[in-house]
């Protein structure tokens, strides 16, 4: 069983979102994705962070959250090194680690209307 909380806000034509979700005994995750609770109104991105916790190991990594191509969504990712460039790479069931129970996913954006 998994855990969730989030929350939205707005102020003026910009929303942000921002939220936690926890993964519980029978939680698998492949990849990440919130939908937006109003159309962005651009699909234009980076336009956040994003936190993912590795439980067991004590560790956390960073990430990032990007628009969809529909700009109805968002996509949680991990950053990845390559030579001198940081580079954005999908979640999957073992990248950027292999979720586990109480590992967690805490992401917060903002986005223009």
């Amino acid at each position: 069983r998994a855990g969730a909380t989030n929350g939205v806000g707005s102020f003026g034509d910009i929303v942000f979102v921002g939220g936690t979700f926890i993964l519980g005994s029978t939680s698998a995750l492949t990849s990440f994705t919130i939908t937006l609770p109003v159309t962005a109104a651009d699909a234009y991105g980076p336009n956040g962070v994003a936190y993912l916790y590795d439980f067991s190991a004590g560790f956390t990594y960073v990430g990032l959250t990007k628009y969809t191509a529909s700009a109805a969504s968002a996509e949680v990712h991990a950053t990845a090194v390559s030579g001198s460039d940081i580079l954005r790479s999908s979640l999957s069931a073992s990248a950027p680690f292999t979720w586990a129970v109480s590992d967690r996913v805490t992401f917060a954006f903002s986005y223009r209307v």
